[in-house]
């Protein structure tokens, strides 16, 4: 399995060639800054857990919420790439769906979700316009027949 050593005040000196030579992935020394630390962390979580979704995030097919931030991710190849120009509503739809991890969703709790003032037809308008938004990945946007809708 891959590791990842850390060598701390009084450590052996051949201990980071010890462990780079028994496969670990990266050395990490305490006169590292925190910045670096994370950096490469982050770096090697990413490449051994690909599928893995970050804390705060929701995952839904080709989409990635990040809740905290307000924004939207598409899958595009290998990468995610942000989705551009969402509205307040257009997130807080996306949201109620990619949370509902498949479920699909009634108009009326769609609504919920938009406000107050949302009518069904605001539903149907967001709907469209988050299809379009999310391009490709819009496709995963369903339509349920007489109900609502649902996201993958």
């Amino acid at each position: 399995p891959a590791v990842v050593a850390c060598a701390g005040p009084g450590a052996r000196p051949d201990l980071p060639a010890a462990a780079l030579a028994a496969g670990a992935l990266d050395l990490f020394s305490e006169q590292d800054s925190d910045e670096v630390l994370g950096s490469r962390l982050r770096a090697h979580l990413k490449r051994l857990f690909p599928r893995a979704v970050p804390p705060g995030t929701s995952a839904a097919g080709p989409v990635r919420l990040d809740l905290r931030a307000r924004e939207a991710r598409v899958r595009r190849g290998d990468a995610w790439r942000p989705v551009p120009g969402l509205t307040a509503r257009e997130f807080d739809l996306l949201a109620a769906l990619a949370q509902a991890a498949g479920r699909p969703l009634s108009r009326e709790e769609l609504l919920g979700a938009l406000g107050l003032d949302a009518s069904p037809e605001a539903v149907d308008k967001a709907v469209g316009a988050l299809r379009r938004k999310l391009g490709p990945a819009g496709r995963g946007l369903k339509t349920v027949r007489g109900y609502g809708y649902r996201l993958g």
